[in-house]
């Protein structure tokens, strides 16, 4: 079974993303989107298993909580 990376992605004033950081930790991609998110900039998280939706990031992070 392959590891879970999430990439996660910010925009440049044109409209472009860029990579910001990959991991393998669901809960440090949720930290950092909210952490950007609330600085006031614009933020995605895509996975190798398609982009996650708020919720089911949100899900996953909280699992690797409770069980890390």
């Amino acid at each position: 079974m392959k590891a879970r990376s999430y990439l996660v992605y910010g925009f440049d004033g044109k409209g472009n993303r860029y990579l910001v950081q990959e991991t393998y930790s669901a809960s440090e991609a949720r930290d950092l989107r909210d952490a950007r998110t609330v600085s006031g900039f614009q933020t995605i998280v895509d996975s190798s298993e398609g982009e996650p939706t708020v919720k089911e990031l949100d899900q996953l992070a909280d699992l690797e909580d409770r069980f890390a």
